[in-house]
């Protein structure tokens, strides 16, 4: 009897120190599962900072590269309508001076028809208008007095704007 009891006191004794040493076991890999998993947390947080970063560098970067192309863009656009500008500048003192030819043709014919009947001759009325008529509405600047203004009134207008930045 006695040698069962202590049979069964070993075999009490055995379990409560195997639930000891599986309640330690236990506690140090609840440890470790801790540390782990706090360890994959700071590692993803690591990650998804670094993936964000990278996304607003190329975010940023695509923006510069927008604004090149736009400011390149408005350059041209610039050159563009500083050609036009020259060209209707030219072109507007050409169809003057085409108004000026054909109202001269125009005159110079009614007074042909009006010196049969009234005996005076062109070169007399046309006298008078050749003194004025070179310098007439010119400006040595910009060719014409009409040029002169819409030009001014161009500039004017481009300065009044907001943003503009006059480079000299």
């Amino acid at each position: 009897e006695k040698h069962d009891f202590l049979a069964k006191m070993v075999t009490r004794i055995q379990c409560v120190v195997r639930k000891k040493q599986a309640m330690r076991y236990y506690r140090k890999l609840k440890r470790v599962t801790d540390m782990t998993i706090m360890i994959q947390c700071q590692f993803r947080c690591h990650q998804s900072f670094v993936k964000v970063h990278k996304m607003r560098h190329r975010h940023y970067a695509a923006i510069s590269i927008q604004c090149a192309m736009r400011r390149y863009r408005a350059r041209l656009v610039m050159k563009e309508l500083e050609m036009i500008l020259e060209l209707l500048l030219y072109s507007s003192a050409t169809c003057i001076q085409r108004h000026v030819r054909m109202r001269l043709a125009r005159f110079a014919v009614m007074t042909k028809r009006n010196s049969k009947k009234n005996r005076q001759s062109v070169d007399d009325i046309l006298a008078s208008i050749k003194k004025w008529l070179p310098v007439y509405g010119k400006d040595f600047e910009y060719g014409s007095k009409r040029l002169r203004r819409i030009s001014e009134r161009t500039f004017h207008h481009i300065l009044q704007c907001c943003g503009k930045v006059l480079v000299t």
